[in-house]
């Protein structure tokens, strides 16, 4: 009598546990063949005061899609893209009475970005920044000064950043990206240490290029 009930429970069970499956199902689409290359420029605000400029060039080295479905069933499919990014940048900036800098600062990047086209993206930098000061003289022991050709440091820089934005191409088919993106970063050696400081940045990108090796 118990093994006649147990049979038709342990069915009834396993066909929800089967549904219940399909439901919550992920599945990944292998995308890493990538097609676009981009660029894009910014507002760069050392300290976030010291204007500056940046531009870059970002390229997805790793692309994959998540799809699940959405509770209720009606309203479609949960997609999710998640993507490695390699960058390259380069920062000028003025800091008023003090010095110019040009900082070159390569980043990888990890971007997710939902099926509205809205993403966030934390990115980690390992580059160089070089400051170039205002004029400079150095006193000789003799008494006699001479002027400093190009006075300036250079540094090494770590950076961490988070960013927040909209990508148009995922929902409208268009090419363009804005965000908006603060960062810390320290550079060393500084007076034998080191130095921390933070930027903020706000700016576009453009996805400009089809992959000429991939084929069609």
């Amino acid at each position: 009598m118990k093994l006649r009930i147990l049979i038709p429970l342990l069915f009834i069970f396993s066909t929800v546990l089967s549904q219940t499956e399909k439901l919550t199902k992920t599945t990944y689409k292998d995308t890493s063949q990538i097609d676009k290359l981009s660029a894009r420029i910014s507002y760069y605000g050392i300290n976030t005061f010291h204007a500056g400029l940046k531009i870059g060039v970002e390229y997805p080295i790793k692309r994959k899609i998540i799809e699940k479905p959405r509770i209720p069933r009606k309203y479609g499919l949960k997609v999710i893209h998640k993507e490695w990014i390699a960058s390259i940048n380069l920062t000028g900036y003025y800091h008023k009475n003090n010095h110019t800098g040009f900082w070159l600062n390569p980043e990888l990047s990890r971007r997710r970005t939902g099926r509205r086209g809205g993403f966030k993206e934390f990115s980690y930098g390992i580059g160089f920044l070089k400051t170039f000061q205002p004029k400079t003289y150095i006193v000789n022991d003799d008494g006699s000064v001479d002027k400093v050709f190009m006075p300036g440091h250079g540094f090494f820089t770590i950076s961490l950043g988070i960013a927040y934005g909209k990508d148009y191409s995922v929902k409208k088919n268009k090419p363009l990206c804005w965000y908006i993106k603060p960062n810390y970063y320290l550079i060393f050696p500084y007076n034998t240490l080191f130095n921390m400081g933070f930027g903020f940045e706000v700016g576009i990108t453009y996805k400009f290029l089809s992959n000429p090796f991939l084929k069609k």
